[in-house]
């Protein structure tokens, strides 16, 4: 049996700037990465997450994106990705919301 826990407030208060931190060090050096946190699970199996990916043209790497599907799992809703350009229409970087 699984454990029921719930620690959203400790992710919000120690994880979630140190986390906030990181992704715009890798953002400024277009460093690719994969995080996932699961600060809650409930009585019916249910898990609270906090997924971030980054991938970047030219920086795409097949075990993030094996990574990011084991984090979707079958019952996750398809993810967001959101794609940033400069003003010349090139793609500056490109991050995936789970």
């Amino acid at each position: 049996m699984t454990e029921v826990f719930d620690l959203e407030d400790v992710y919000d208060a120690e994880v979630s700037p140190l986390m906030a931190q990181i992704i715009e060090i890798c953002k400024k050096h277009r460093i690719p990465m994969v995080a996932s946190f699961i600060f809650g699970h409930d009585d019916e199996g249910g898990i609270d997450t906090c997924d971030t990916v980054l991938q970047y043209d030219g920086r795409k790497f097949s075990r993030l994106d094996k990574a990011f599907s084991a984090m979707r799992g079958q019952d996750r809703a398809p993810p967001v990705i959101i794609t940033a350009t400069n003003a010349a229409g090139e793609v500056v970087s490109s991050e995936v919301i789970l």
